[in-house]
């Protein structure tokens, strides 16, 4: 008798962990923005996958970020909402 997979979400919700998730290179290209821009963006948000590669001792830890596809397309629909309806300000003569 074999084990059968029990799911750890119900059916239906969207598993995270096996969506496509985007290097800060990936995404940086895609919304031709800077890799330091990407990463100031999603370093502190809650979803993003960060994997810590220890150096020597003494020196930084080098932190690789992915980015799962959802959380961008949220954040870019976030962050673009309203600004097609923006009206540009007058000047005051």
């Amino acid at each position: 008798m074999g084990l059968a997979m029990q799911p750890s979400q119900p059916a239906g919700q969207n598993l995270v962990s096996m969506e496509r998730h985007l290097t800060v290179a990936e995404l940086a290209a895609l919304w031709k923005l800077s890799e330091q821009t990407i990463t100031d963006l999603f370093r502190d948000l809650e979803g993003v996958l960060k994997i810590s590669n220890k150096r020597t001792p003494g020196a930084r830890d080098k932190i690789t970020l992915r980015i799962p596809l959802s959380l961008a397309e949220r954040f870019h629909r976030e962050r673009s909402r309203g600004f097609s309806e923006l009206q540009p300000r007058r000047r005051r003569v």
